[in-house]
Parts: structure tokens; sequence; C-alpha cells
């Protein structure tokens, strides 16, 4: 027969040691005068915690508690209490790492453009590129794209030194200004960095829209964007 006292809903979060100490004060003195609730936190009797804010309890206490119980009951209550602890404790663990799929590649540099009429000053800007010194190559960027706004290549390279530096707002910035405004290779190019983009901040919702778009266009650009979806969508 079950304790019809509210204070029988308690004894679980009692054995986790999830109580405050003025609730397992009051718990533990139902349980000095209700047999049921002794029985039944028996069966949690090596699952009792009592940390920091809760009361401290005999450990002989809880060792007779145990003595009373049939061996086989007490396996069975502390194997499933304990698949319960577990799934808590390792289930964070088990979603899923959107950032495992993300293209982290760093694009090669097109070829110099011959109608760009600040080429040479691009082709400056971007000196240590090869290096991976994205530091000195952002640094350089930024004062080249307040001059010019529109020159998407420069404002594609910057998102991809500001990614590797670690600035995913600003990279994030960038592509986004691109895949709005821009048009040809460098629009799908920054489409594709920013769906793995996404991915990499763990936000798979945004990396499908992105390569929804980017399927949209079609050709190796969207094949490449419907395979890496479909990844999404399965871990999702």
């Amino acid at each position: 027969m079950s304790c019809l006292s509210p204070l029988h809903q308690r004894l679980s979060s009692f054995a986790l040691g999830e109580l405050d100490r003025e609730r397992a004060l009051e718990l533990v003195a139902h349980v000095e005068i209700c047999a049921t609730c002794g029985r039944d936190l028996d069966l949690f009797a090596d699952l009792v915690t009592v940390g920091a804010g809760t009361i401290a309890v005999r450990k002989s206490k809880f060792d007779a508690w145990r003595a009373r119980m049939p061996r086989a009951v007490f396996a069975v209550v502390v194997g499933f209490v304990l698949l319960g602890v577990f799934d808590q404790i390792l289930g964070p663990s088990r979603r899923p790492v959107y950032g495992e799929f993300a293209d982290r590649s760093i694009p090669t540099l097109a070829a110099d453009d011959a109608d760009d009429p600040v080429a040479e000053e691009f082709a400056a800007a971007l000196d240590g590129w090869g290096r991976g010194e994205f530091g000195g190559v952002a640094a350089r960027l930024d004062p080249f794209l307040d001059v010019h706004p529109d020159h998407a290549r420069a404002r594609f390279q910057r998102a991809i030194a500001r990614r590797e530096l670690g600035q995913l707002e600003g990279a994030r910035s960038d592509l986004r200004l691109l895949v709005d405004n821009a048009q040809g290779p460098v629009h799908d190019e920054a489409l594709w960095v920013l769906a793995n983009l996404e991915l990499q901040a763990d936000d798979p919702t945004a990396a499908l829209s992105a390569l929804a778009r980017l399927e949209e266009a079609g050709g190796e650009a969207g094949q490449r964007a419907e395979a890496l979806a479909a990844r999404v969508r399965d871990a999702h």
C-alpha cells in the first residue's frame, strides 16, 4: 500500500540529492514515523546524496535500510534509477554535433580580374593569405572595404579570414550581405560558406535554409548542397 502523503512524492528527489535543506528535513521527519516511506526509501539507499545545502544523514542508518531490503528488488530499482541519471548526464553528448559536418576548407584565391580597377590594391591586401596570416589580411581588407564596399570578392575573402580568426558574427555579416546582393559564383560560394558557418555554430535550421537556397541554383553547387542537407536532416 502506498503512502498517501504528498511527502512520498519527494523520495526520488531526496535520493538524487535534489531537495533543499528544509524539504529534506521535513521528509526525514516523515520517514521516521511512516513505515511505507521507510521501505520505499530503502530502495534508493545507495543513491541518496547529501551535499551542500542539504542535511547530513548517518551512514549507519542507510546501511541498516539496505540490509532490510531484498537484494533482487534493490538491484532492479537501482538499475532503473541509474539509467535515468546516466541518461540525463550523457544525453547531451548524444546530440548531433553539427560542426562535424561543416566544411571549413579555405577557398583558393580567384585569379586576378583584369577588369577590376583596384586589382593591384586588392592583391596587396591579400598578402599573407597563403601563409595563413588572416589577422593581417582582415586588417588590410577593413579599410579597403570602407572605400570599396561593393567589392564582392574582397568581402568574401574577409568573411573567410574572420571565420578563421573565430569572428563568426563578422563573417556571418559579410556572407549575408553577399547572399543578398552579389551575383554569380561569389554568391553561390557565400551561400555555401554561410551554411557551413551555421553548422559550425550548431544551428542546423539556419544551415538548412541556406542550403535550400543553394539547391535552387542547381548544377554542381546545388548537388553539393543537397548532399550536405541530407546528412544534416538525417542527424536532426
